[in-house]
Protein backbone atom coordinates (compact mmCIF):
# COMPACT_ATOMS: atom_id res chain seq x y z
CA UNK A 1 0.00 0.00 0.00
CA UNK A 2 1.29 3.70 -0.75
CA UNK A 3 2.45 5.44 -4.19
CA UNK A 4 3.46 4.08 -6.83
CA UNK A 5 4.77 5.64 -10.34
CA UNK A 6 4.40 3.64 -13.64
CA UNK A 7 4.81 5.06 -16.71
CA UNK A 8 4.97 8.51 -15.29
CA UNK A 9 1.07 8.34 -13.31
CA UNK A 10 1.31 8.85 -9.61
CA UNK A 11 -1.07 5.77 -8.07
CA UNK A 12 -2.37 5.89 -4.59
CA UNK A 13 -2.97 1.84 -4.16
CA UNK A 14 -4.74 0.32 -0.94
CA UNK A 15 -4.86 -2.96 -1.31
CA UNK A 16 -5.19 -6.41 0.59
CA UNK A 17 -3.25 -8.60 -2.14
CA UNK A 18 -0.08 -10.57 -1.35
CA UNK A 19 0.58 -10.80 -4.79
CA UNK A 20 0.01 -6.84 -5.40
CA UNK A 21 2.37 -6.13 -2.67
CA UNK A 22 5.38 -8.19 -4.25
CA UNK A 23 4.84 -6.74 -7.87
CA UNK A 24 4.06 -3.62 -6.83
CA UNK A 25 7.54 -2.87 -4.58
CA UNK A 26 9.76 -1.94 -7.28
CA UNK A 27 7.38 0.74 -8.30
CA UNK A 28 7.01 2.08 -5.04
CA UNK A 29 7.74 6.35 -4.35
CA UNK A 30 7.55 8.65 -1.56
CA UNK A 31 4.06 8.94 0.33
CA UNK A 32 4.26 12.69 0.33
CA UNK A 33 3.75 12.71 -3.59
CA UNK A 34 0.68 13.78 -4.79
CA UNK A 35 -1.36 10.56 -6.83
CA UNK A 36 -2.81 11.44 -10.03
CA UNK A 37 -5.68 8.53 -9.16
CA UNK A 38 -6.55 6.41 -5.92
CA UNK A 39 -7.77 2.78 -6.08
CA UNK A 40 -8.69 0.87 -2.99
CA UNK A 41 -9.54 -2.92 -1.85
CA UNK A 42 -11.88 -3.43 0.40
CA UNK A 43 -12.85 -7.04 1.48
CA UNK A 44 -16.11 -7.27 2.99
CA UNK A 45 -18.48 -10.14 4.70
CA UNK A 46 -21.77 -8.91 2.37
CA UNK A 47 -21.95 -6.42 -0.87
CA UNK A 48 -25.35 -4.82 -0.56
CA UNK A 49 -26.86 -2.22 -3.12
CA UNK A 50 -29.29 0.47 -2.37
CA UNK A 51 -30.92 3.34 -4.33
CA UNK A 52 -29.55 2.63 -7.86
CA UNK A 53 -30.86 3.18 -10.96
CA UNK A 54 -29.79 1.18 -13.82
CA UNK A 55 -27.55 2.39 -16.57
CA UNK A 56 -26.96 -1.14 -18.62
CA UNK A 57 -27.07 -4.80 -17.24
CA UNK A 58 -26.03 -8.12 -19.28
CA UNK A 59 -26.03 -11.32 -17.53
CA UNK A 60 -24.70 -10.96 -14.18
CA UNK A 61 -22.87 -7.66 -14.31
CA UNK A 62 -24.95 -4.93 -13.91
CA UNK A 63 -24.01 -1.26 -14.39
CA UNK A 64 -26.00 1.60 -12.21
CA UNK A 65 -25.59 4.49 -10.51
CA UNK A 66 -26.73 5.64 -7.05
CA UNK A 67 -27.51 8.50 -5.07
CA UNK A 68 -23.67 9.20 -4.38
CA UNK A 69 -21.76 7.47 -7.24
CA UNK A 70 -22.59 8.77 -10.60
CA UNK A 71 -21.25 4.95 -11.51
CA UNK A 72 -20.99 1.70 -10.13
CA UNK A 73 -19.61 -1.40 -11.50
CA UNK A 74 -21.76 -4.86 -10.00
CA UNK A 75 -20.72 -8.49 -10.57
CA UNK A 76 -23.00 -11.32 -9.13
CA UNK A 77 -22.62 -15.29 -8.70
CA UNK A 78 -24.97 -17.73 -10.34
CA UNK A 79 -26.75 -17.28 -6.96
CA UNK A 80 -27.60 -13.58 -8.09
CA UNK A 81 -25.40 -12.35 -4.73
CA UNK A 82 -23.36 -9.51 -5.48
CA UNK A 83 -19.77 -10.54 -5.30
CA UNK A 84 -17.44 -7.39 -6.00
CA UNK A 85 -18.85 -3.82 -6.05
CA UNK A 86 -16.85 -0.96 -7.71
CA UNK A 87 -17.63 2.49 -7.22
CA UNK A 88 -16.21 5.57 -9.45
CA UNK A 89 -15.63 9.06 -8.00
CA UNK A 90 -14.36 12.58 -9.49
CA UNK A 91 -14.62 11.31 -12.49
CA UNK A 92 -13.01 8.06 -12.64
CA UNK A 93 -10.01 9.39 -10.87
CA UNK A 94 -10.72 7.80 -7.82
CA UNK A 95 -11.77 3.72 -7.93
CA UNK A 96 -13.33 1.94 -4.93
CA UNK A 97 -13.46 -1.83 -5.09
CA UNK A 98 -15.46 -4.33 -2.40
CA UNK A 99 -14.71 -8.01 -2.85
CA UNK A 100 -17.07 -10.48 -0.96
CA UNK A 101 -14.43 -12.22 1.47
CA UNK A 102 -15.78 -15.99 0.57
CA UNK A 103 -14.67 -15.10 -2.86
CA UNK A 104 -12.70 -18.26 -4.46
CA UNK A 105 -8.55 -17.02 -5.71
CA UNK A 106 -9.57 -13.50 -4.04
CA UNK A 107 -6.17 -12.19 -4.38
CA UNK A 108 -5.86 -13.05 -8.04
CA UNK A 109 -9.21 -11.43 -8.67
CA UNK A 110 -8.26 -8.52 -7.10
CA UNK A 111 -4.67 -8.55 -9.08
CA UNK A 112 -6.50 -8.72 -12.26
CA UNK A 113 -9.25 -6.05 -11.33
CA UNK A 114 -6.64 -3.28 -10.17
CA UNK A 115 -4.87 -4.57 -13.62
CA UNK A 116 -8.20 -3.60 -15.48
CA UNK A 117 -8.64 -0.25 -13.82
CA UNK A 118 -4.96 0.48 -14.75
CA UNK A 119 -4.91 -0.83 -18.14
CA UNK A 120 -8.21 2.28 -18.45
CA UNK A 121 -6.03 4.47 -17.44
CA UNK A 122 -3.08 4.08 -19.26
CA UNK A 123 -5.64 4.27 -22.40
CA UNK A 124 -6.92 7.47 -20.57
CA UNK A 125 -3.52 8.78 -21.14
CA UNK A 126 -3.12 8.12 -24.49
CA UNK A 127 -0.46 4.97 -24.04
CA UNK A 128 -0.83 1.55 -25.36
CA UNK A 129 -0.97 -1.84 -23.68
CA UNK A 130 -0.48 -4.92 -26.09
CA UNK A 131 -0.27 -8.69 -25.12
CA UNK A 132 3.15 -9.50 -25.51
CA UNK A 133 6.68 -10.29 -23.89
CA UNK A 134 9.09 -7.21 -24.10
CA UNK A 135 12.88 -7.36 -23.99
CA UNK A 136 15.33 -4.71 -24.34
CA UNK A 137 18.97 -5.80 -26.19
CA UNK A 138 21.39 -3.05 -25.20
CA UNK A 139 18.73 -0.61 -24.52
CA UNK A 140 16.45 -1.05 -27.72
CA UNK A 141 13.53 -2.60 -27.10
CA UNK A 142 11.47 -5.63 -28.90
CA UNK A 143 8.02 -6.75 -27.89
CA UNK A 144 7.09 -10.41 -28.96
CA UNK A 145 3.26 -10.38 -29.15
CA UNK A 146 0.89 -13.35 -29.16
CA UNK A 147 -2.31 -14.33 -27.57
CA UNK A 148 -1.64 -16.59 -24.59
CA UNK A 149 0.38 -19.94 -25.36
CA UNK A 150 1.38 -19.06 -28.36
CA UNK A 151 5.23 -18.64 -27.44
CA UNK A 152 6.01 -14.89 -26.87
CA UNK A 153 7.74 -15.38 -23.51
CA UNK A 154 9.92 -18.50 -24.69
CA UNK A 155 10.91 -15.89 -27.02
CA UNK A 156 12.07 -13.67 -24.63
CA UNK A 157 13.46 -16.21 -22.40
CA UNK A 158 15.24 -17.65 -25.79
CA UNK A 159 16.54 -14.01 -26.02
CA UNK A 160 17.84 -13.52 -22.29
CA UNK A 161 19.72 -17.24 -22.30
CA UNK A 162 21.45 -16.41 -25.64
CA UNK A 163 22.54 -12.99 -24.88
CA UNK A 164 22.47 -12.56 -21.47
CA UNK A 165 23.03 -9.33 -19.42
CA UNK A 166 22.86 -7.83 -22.71
CA UNK A 167 18.85 -8.03 -22.43
CA UNK A 168 16.63 -7.59 -19.57
CA UNK A 169 13.19 -8.80 -19.63
CA UNK A 170 10.60 -5.68 -19.39
CA UNK A 171 7.13 -7.13 -18.41
CA UNK A 172 6.00 -10.63 -19.83
CA UNK A 173 2.69 -10.45 -20.20
CA UNK A 174 1.06 -6.57 -20.63
CA UNK A 175 3.78 -3.73 -21.24
CA UNK A 176 3.10 -0.31 -21.43
CA UNK A 177 4.01 1.40 -25.01
CA UNK A 178 4.04 5.44 -25.84
CA UNK A 179 4.30 7.48 -28.21
CA UNK A 180 5.69 10.72 -28.19
CA UNK A 181 6.30 12.83 -31.41
CA UNK A 182 8.48 10.85 -33.64
CA UNK A 183 9.76 8.37 -31.10
CA UNK A 184 8.68 4.90 -29.18
CA UNK A 185 9.44 3.56 -25.99
CA UNK A 186 8.24 0.40 -23.85
CA UNK A 187 7.71 0.53 -20.47
CA UNK A 188 7.87 -1.78 -17.64
CA UNK A 189 4.71 -2.11 -15.31
CA UNK A 190 4.11 -4.81 -12.69
CA UNK A 191 1.39 -6.19 -14.14
CA UNK A 192 3.13 -9.27 -15.72
CA UNK A 193 0.92 -12.39 -16.02
CA UNK A 194 1.74 -15.63 -14.04
CA UNK A 195 5.43 -14.79 -13.59
CA UNK A 196 6.63 -11.80 -11.85
CA UNK A 197 9.35 -10.91 -14.75
CA UNK A 198 8.58 -7.08 -15.11
CA UNK A 199 11.31 -4.09 -14.97
CA UNK A 200 10.34 -0.75 -13.55
CA UNK A 201 12.29 0.79 -16.98
CA UNK A 202 11.47 2.58 -20.39
CA UNK A 203 13.76 1.97 -23.43
CA UNK A 204 13.17 3.10 -27.21
CA UNK A 205 11.18 0.73 -28.99
CA UNK A 206 12.12 -0.64 -31.96
CA UNK A 207 10.10 -3.40 -33.31
CA UNK A 208 7.06 -5.11 -32.44
CA UNK A 209 7.20 -9.12 -33.24
CA UNK A 210 3.82 -11.44 -33.80
CA UNK A 211 4.35 -14.94 -33.23
CA UNK A 212 3.40 -17.76 -35.31
CA UNK A 213 3.94 -21.25 -34.07
CA UNK A 214 5.86 -23.15 -37.16
CA UNK A 215 8.23 -25.75 -38.09
CA UNK A 216 10.47 -23.55 -39.26
CA UNK A 217 12.01 -19.81 -38.89
CA UNK A 218 11.04 -16.81 -41.12
CA UNK A 219 10.54 -13.14 -40.23
CA UNK A 220 8.35 -11.40 -42.52
CA UNK A 221 8.02 -7.29 -43.09
CA UNK A 222 3.37 -6.76 -42.33
CA UNK A 223 1.45 -4.70 -44.71
CA UNK A 224 -1.17 -2.43 -43.47
CA UNK A 225 -3.75 -5.28 -43.62
CA UNK A 226 -1.66 -7.02 -41.71
CA UNK A 227 -0.90 -5.20 -39.02
CA UNK A 228 -4.40 -4.17 -38.42
CA UNK A 229 -5.60 -7.41 -38.06
CA UNK A 230 -2.81 -8.33 -35.15
CA UNK A 231 -3.41 -4.86 -33.49
CA UNK A 232 -7.01 -6.19 -33.03
CA UNK A 233 -6.01 -9.25 -31.63
CA UNK A 234 -3.14 -8.04 -29.45
CA UNK A 235 -3.81 -4.79 -28.13
CA UNK A 236 -6.04 -3.92 -24.99
CA UNK A 237 -9.18 -2.27 -25.92
CA UNK A 238 -11.87 -0.13 -23.88
CA UNK A 239 -15.44 -0.29 -23.42
CA UNK A 240 -15.00 3.49 -24.11
CA UNK A 241 -15.29 4.22 -27.98
CA UNK A 242 -13.05 7.50 -27.27
CA UNK A 243 -10.28 5.41 -25.47
CA UNK A 244 -10.26 2.95 -29.15
CA UNK A 245 -9.76 6.49 -31.43
CA UNK A 246 -7.49 7.34 -29.18
CA UNK A 247 -5.86 3.60 -29.34
CA UNK A 248 -5.97 3.53 -33.04
CA UNK A 249 -4.73 7.34 -33.52
CA UNK A 250 -1.88 5.89 -31.43
CA UNK A 251 -1.46 2.54 -33.37
CA UNK A 252 -0.90 4.85 -36.55
CA UNK A 253 1.80 6.72 -35.19
CA UNK A 254 3.42 4.10 -33.88
CA UNK A 255 3.77 2.68 -37.36
CA UNK A 256 5.66 5.02 -38.83
CA UNK A 257 8.34 5.25 -36.36
CA UNK A 258 8.80 1.15 -35.67
CA UNK A 259 8.31 -1.82 -37.94
CA UNK A 260 5.81 -4.59 -36.96
CA UNK A 261 6.35 -8.05 -37.87
CA UNK A 262 5.41 -11.45 -38.46
CA UNK A 263 7.61 -13.98 -36.65
CA UNK A 264 7.19 -18.17 -37.81
CA UNK A 265 9.02 -19.98 -35.42
CA UNK A 266 9.67 -23.02 -33.56
CA UNK A 267 11.52 -23.12 -29.88
CA UNK A 268 15.04 -23.33 -31.40
CA UNK A 269 18.20 -20.74 -31.41
CA UNK A 270 17.44 -20.27 -35.17
CA UNK A 271 14.26 -18.04 -34.33
CA UNK A 272 16.45 -15.95 -32.13
CA UNK A 273 18.89 -15.57 -34.87
CA UNK A 274 16.13 -14.68 -37.43
CA UNK A 275 14.98 -11.83 -35.38
CA UNK A 276 18.18 -11.01 -34.13
CA UNK A 277 19.71 -10.42 -37.83
CA UNK A 278 16.46 -8.51 -38.97
CA UNK A 279 16.08 -6.07 -36.27
CA UNK A 280 19.10 -5.36 -35.06
CA UNK A 281 20.84 -5.30 -38.53
CA UNK A 282 23.70 -7.37 -37.84
CA UNK A 283 24.95 -10.77 -38.66
CA UNK A 284 24.53 -12.72 -35.63
CA UNK A 285 26.05 -16.09 -36.21
CA UNK A 286 27.30 -17.63 -32.22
Amino acid sequence: MGKYKIADIIFDFNFKSEIMNERLTKYQISDSIIANYSISTIYVDEIYLEKFEIIKEFNNRILCSTEICEKVFVLKNIKNQIVMKVEYYDRDTKVIAYFKKDVEDLEIKEYNLISMLVNEVFLENNLLVIHGSAIAIDNSGIIFSAPSGTGKSTQANLWKTEFQDRVTIINDDKPIIKVIDDNAYVIGSPWSGKTSLNTNCEVPLKAVVFIKQSKHNEIFSLNSKEMLKEIIKNFIRSDNLDKNDNIIANVNKLSKIIKFYRLECDVSKEAVKVVYNKIIGENYEN
